[in-house]
C-alpha cells in the first residue's frame, strides 16, 4: 500500500544517510527510457571495511541527525530491537563462517552488501550480475565479501555469484511473520528465514 512504499522510502533514505557515515560505496545502473529520460534501475549499497579504531556504527546523536526519528515514527520503537537482533545473529553466524572457511581477521574487514535492488520492470537484464562483478573488480584482490539473504530464492542467486551460505537463522521468532512483519492476532509469529553468506 501507499503508506507502507512511503515507510519502506524512509527506512532506505536512513540507509543511505548510515552508509555515506561509513565511507559506504553507493554503485547505480542507470538506462535511458524511449523519451530520453535517464532512469536508476538497480543499485547496490556496499559498507567497506572497517578500518581500525573506525566506530561500526555512528553515535546517538548521528543517527537522529540522519533520520532515526523518522523510521522509529513510521516503523514503531521496537523495529530497531529486531534490526538488533538481525544484526547479531547474522554476524555471530558470520564469524562462525570465518572459522570454519580458514578466513583470517573477522566479518568486519569485509565488504558487506548493505542493499541491493533492481526495479520489478527491469529484472531479468542482467543489471545485478554487472554491479556485482564492478564491485569486485574495485575491491583489492583477495577481498572477503559478505551479505544476508533474506530468500531461499535470493541464496541461490547469490551462490550463483559465488557466495555461500553459512546456514539459514530464523531471526525474531514470536515476534513476527515469515515476512518480517510484526505478527497480527492468530497470526503465526514464526520469524523470518535468513542467510549470511560469503564469498572469498
Amino acid at each position: 500500500d501507499q503508506q507502507g512504499r512511503e515507510n519502506q522510502t524512509i527506512f532506505i533514505q536512513f540507509m543511505i544517510r548510515c552508509s555515506w557515515s561509513l565511507n559506504g560505496r553507493i554503485t547505480v545502473v542507470v538506462v535511458t527510457d524511449k523519451d530520453g529520460k535517464e532512469k536508476i534501475v538497480a543499485s547496490t549499497m556496499w559498507r567497506p571495511p572497517i578500518e581500525p579504531r573506525q566506530p561500526k556504527s555512528g553515535s546517538i546523536l548521528s543517527t537522529f541527525r540522519m533520520g532515526l526519528l523518522s523510521v522509529l515514527w513510521c516503523w514503531g520503537v521496537g523495529c530497531m530491537g529486531r534490526i538488533s537482533e538481525l544484526v547479531q545473529s547474522s554476524t555471530s553466524v558470520l564469524e562462525e563462517g570465518y572459522k570454519e572457511q580458514g578466513l583470517p581477521r573477522t566479518p568486519d574487514d569485509a565488504w558487506y552488501l548493505q542493499l541491493a535492488s533492481t526495479d520489478p520492470a527491469y529484472q531479468m537484464k542482467g543489471y545485478l550480475t554487472m554491479l556485482l562483478k564492478e564491485a569486485y573488480d574495485h575491491a583489492q584482490a583477495g577481498s572477503v565479501f559478505t551479505l544476508e539473504a533474506t530468500t531461499p530464492a535470493s541464496c541461490d542467486v547469490y551462490q550463483h555469484f559465488g557466495f555461500e551460505a553459512v546456514k539459514e537463522v530464523i531471526v525474531a521468532k514470536g515476534k513476527v511473520n515469515a515476512a518480517g512483519v510484526i505478527a497480527k492476532e492468530g497470526e503465526d509469529a514464526t520469524g523470518f528465514p535468513i542467510y549470511p553468506m560469503i564469498k572469498k
